[in-house]
Order: structure tokens, then sequence, then C-alpha cells
């Protein structure tokens, strides 16, 4: 979990143990998909991004990666976006899926739980908001992967129509404060 969620604790590690985990993940993308090791809990998807993981692991155990400055922060956090979940993969027990975002229409790659496949279903192809754990890798503002954690969809027709009374000047007021 440390090597995919690249924490900096994987420098504490055995080399042995990260080219292990190179080994298992090698050929995802190309001769298999995807598999899943772990615990019920604590599932962890070997795929192309763990592939990625693990090399940058490799890079902090052995001191080989170029350090460059990152331009943006890398890590993992916990946050929210607001998209149409447009596309998945229901094989196995880590559901991958891709959200457009609202703003920009920008792809976010997504992992969900089968266990959430029925609200995943409900809200498939209609706008919601994801919440979950957001993996940066310093390249861009937005994540590479959202491990999600809850989707509740939204209304398609919001506007600030409801504001209309609170944001309505009182009369005996200044019109504009600006």
């Amino acid at each position: 979990m440390a090597v995919y969620n690249g924490e900096q604790t994987v420098e504490r590690f055995p080399k042995g143990i990260i080219d292990n985990i190179r080994l298992i993940a090698k050929d995802a993308g190309k001769k298999f998909s995807h598999g899943e090791v772990g615990t019920k809990d604590n599932l962890v998807r070997i795929d192309d991004y763990l592939v990625k993981q693990v090399s940058k692991a490799e890079e902090r155990i052995l001191g080989t990666g170029l350090i460059k400055p990152r331009r943006h922060f890398e890590g993992i956090s916990f946050g929210t976006f607001d998209g149409i979940v447009k596309e998945m993969d229901a094989r196995g027990q880590l559901v991958r899926g891709k959200l457009i975002l609202t703003a920009g229409e920008k792809e976010i790659d997504c992992i969900f739980r089968r266990d959430d496949l029925p609200t995943l279903k409900l809200s498939f192809d209609l706008r919601a908001r994801v919440e979950g754990m957001a993996h940066y890798d310093g390249e861009s503002l937005l994540p590479v992967r959202l491990d999600v954690r809850r989707i509740a969809v939204t209304e398609e027709a919001a506007d600030l129509l409801r504001w209309r009374k609170a944001l309505a000047h009182k009369r005996g007021r200044r019109k504009d404060p600006f």
C-alpha cells in the first residue's frame, strides 16, 4: 500500500520487497489488464498505475532518480470532484472508471469498490460529486487517480435562483458596495 500511495516511507523497505512488487506488476496492461492483491479491507489494484509507482519507489531507494523541483503538489490528499462517470471496467473487486470533470472536461482515473457498484450504476452518466483519496504526481494540479470513498448525484439544473433573496439588496442600503 505504501508503494501504491507513493509514500516516502518506502525508502526504509529492503530493495528486495520493491523488486518483488515490480515482478508482480511488470506485465500489467500488456499480458493482463489488472489484478488485485491484499485483504478484503485493504486491496491494492495491480495495473499500469502501480507499475509507475514501483519505478518511483525504486528511484527513492536507490537514489537514482533525478531530483527535480515539482511544480505542483505530489502525494495523496482527500478531495471532492464534480463530474460525470463515463466509463467503467467492473471486473474484480476494484472497479476502474473515468470521471470527466464538469470544469474543463479533464479525465481522472477512478477506483471504486465493488460494494459501491449499485450506487455507481445509479450515478453512471449523471453529474455527481465524487469524494476520495486523490493521488497527485506533481506534474498537474489535478490528481492522476482517485480512490473513491463516496459518490453522490447532484441536481442537473443547479443554478443560483435559490440564492436570489439572499443576494437581493435591501431598501435604504447602498446598491453596490463595490
